[in-house]
């Protein structure tokens, strides 16, 4: 019994003291001053690190949420040659004044720090507010590669386009516009859903001032088939056998003239309206179809008996409304 106790306490003993040496190396890591940690900051803006630069913020920093450091990675282009200058210090707070290139010029920034919560965080963040409308779309991507979304960070080499890395998709609000902190870097931005609409703008992210931009953008070749499948769709159903006149279908079947009852009716596209979405993305318009209607019922004399229609003016239209992901088409 004495020798399992030994074991069992040995054991104990051995895991407290590897996680006491984590717990140091932990420690040790993590940068020692104010100066240290502004200097890793800019090193991880510099390689488009996301999370390393998040790591070393407090999150209640109010001018840098969360989605800055995700829209980071996605950047064209990153600071290079940073450096720290000057640092005041005031008790657990200091001020350290930074300096970097970005998109050809040299711009200096301040970074505020704290020390409150026993390590040395960055409070006050580089990062400018961008302010972003759009003629077109549901909202705005910024950064990446044209129709993805994403969140994460980088790892790059200072200065190099975050190749491959998705844009973060952010919604308009109400008033039909959407402000987003972004730290110093690059960005394209370009309207929501990307992909579908074409058009952005190069935002170079240095404050104070806020950054307004305003977009407009034209529906992309990608949009216009994407319309076609969903219309093609579209069609099919309205087009599917059924006991009624389908509505917001754009058919008309004058089958009261013949039956005095309807029972059934089934068509068929002779030929499909031509789908032409507004270039201004306004609406949609589909002519020239043609359709085949059979109806089935019974007439006044109490027969059942069936009469075929031919609609050779078949025509549907509509407004386009999007999400952040998709192009959708309103039939009126």
């Amino acid at each position: 019994m004495k020798r399992r106790t030994a074991v069992v306490v040995a054991v104990i003993l051995g895991v407290v003291l590897i996680a006491g040496g984590a717990l140091t190396l932990w420690l040790l890591s993590r940068p020692t001053g104010p100066e240290a940690t502004a200097a890793a900051y800019l090193s991880a803006l510099e390689r488009g690190d996301g999370p390393a630069a998040s790591a070393l913020s407090d999150q209640r920093a109010a001018n840098a949420p969360p989605v800055a450091f995700d829209a980071l990675a996605g950047a064209s282009e990153w600071i290079t040659d940073a450096s720290v200058g000057s640092v005041a210090r005031d008790g657990t707070d200091a001020s350290a004044k930074v300096s970097f290139t970005l998109s050809g010029g040299t711009h200096d920034a301040t970074i505020g720090l704290s020390n409150a919560s026993g390590a040395w965080l960055v409070t006050v963040a580089p990062a400018v507010a961008v302010v972003a409308k759009s003629t077109l779309g549901a909202g705005i991507v910024v950064g990446g590669d044209a129709g993805d979304s994403r969140s994460g960070g980088g790892s790059g080499s200072p200065g190099t386009a975050g190749a491959g890395s998705a844009g973060i998709a952010m919604p308009f609000d109400e008033s039909g516009s959407v402000t987003i902190g972004l730290l110093p870097a690059v960005y394209e931005v370009s309207a929501a859903p990307a992909g579908l609409l074409e058009g952005a703008a190069s935002v170079v992210a240095i404050g104070p001032a806020p950054i307004e931009i305003a977009l407009d953008p034209v529906l992309g070749e990608a949009a216009t088939a994407a319309a076609q499948t969903q219309f093609t769709a579209y069609l099919a159903a309205c087009t599917a056998p059924t006991t009624t006149v389908p509505s917001a279908c754009g058919i008309r079947v004058p089958w009261a003239a013949d039956l005095a009852t309807l029972s059934g009716l089934k068509f068929r596209i002779d030929v499909a309206p031509a789908l032409v979405l507004a270039p201004d993305g306004s609406g949609f318009a589909a002519t020239g179809g043609t359709l085949i209607a059979t109806a089935t019922g019974t007439t006044d004399e109490g027969t059942e008996a069936s009469f075929t229609y031919r609609d050779t003016e078949w025509a549907l239209r509509g407004g386009i409304a999007f999400t952040l992901d998709e192009l959708v088409l309103e039939v009126w």
